[in-house]
């Protein structure tokens, strides 16, 4: 298998043109505007209110030290505190960097990844998330690459389904339920990926219907990405 160029990865199945690269501190506004998202804010773990400063040190002074780390080989610093971060970018005017969303892989241990994503509201419903789902998985598990993942997590909170359809399409299987630690209290869905196994839809995962629900879950959308 030829390795993967990890600062240029093609979107594929696509109706338009689209790739990751690189945060850099050229998308610091873009990020700044998105994350103004409500639902980007409540469904992730990113600061909220998300402050101006908060996209400055993620992409001009974090992503770019672990793209740098990864580079040189270092697998402390940046790389196991905050993991690395892609782009996903849509060609087209007036979009500057074309930055819409990001897809981040997070060191867990040896081998093991955690990844998570946002996208912009507004570049929602076109398969851009699953499409960069996949790509940053076959980068992960491949044997030739620098991150030769064994396994890939995720998580998201009980009622985040636009996030548990992305995972679903990528092949994630469900690992079931664990408590949230964070001042919300909402259960966390778990998933995983293992090398090995194939990046496609799976079947419809066994999701039990919690016996209680908490107040931040029984008004949750259903939709929210």
């Amino acid at each position: 298998m030829a390795s993967h160029d990890l600062t240029r990865l093609p979107l594929a199945g696509l109706t338009e043109t689209a790739w990751l690269s690189p945060i850099t501190a050229d998308d610091v506004e873009a990020v700044f505007r998105i994350c103004q998202d409500p639902d980007i804010q409540r469904w992730t773990t990113l600061p909220s209110p998300y402050r101006h400063s908060d996209a400055v040190g993620f992409a001009a002074d974090l992503q770019p030290q672990a793209w740098a780390d990864l580079a040189a080989g270092h697998w402390s610093g940046a790389i196991s505190s905050v993991g690395l971060s892609w782009g996903i970018r849509r060609s087209g005017p007036g979009t500057g960097t074309g930055l819409c969303g990001v897809i981040g892989l997070k060191w867990i241990r040896e081998e093991v990844w955690e990844i998570g994503w946002w996208l912009d509201p507004a570049a929602r419903g076109r398969g851009l998330m699953t499409a960069a789902a996949r790509a940053v998985l076959e980068a992960a598990f491949d044997p030739a690459g620098p991150l030769r993942a064994s396994q890939v997590l995720w998580r998201a909170g009980v009622g985040n389904q636009a996030s548990r359809a992305v995972a679903q399409r990528s092949g994630f299987h469900y690992l079931g339920l664990e408590p949230d630690r964070s001042a919300d209290q909402v259960p966390l869905w778990r998933a995983a990926l293992t090398a090995g196994q194939p990046i496609r839809p799976v079947v419809p995962w066994p999701i039990p219907q919690p016996s209680t629900r908490t107040s931040a879950q029984a008004e949750a959308d259903p939709a929210r990405q």
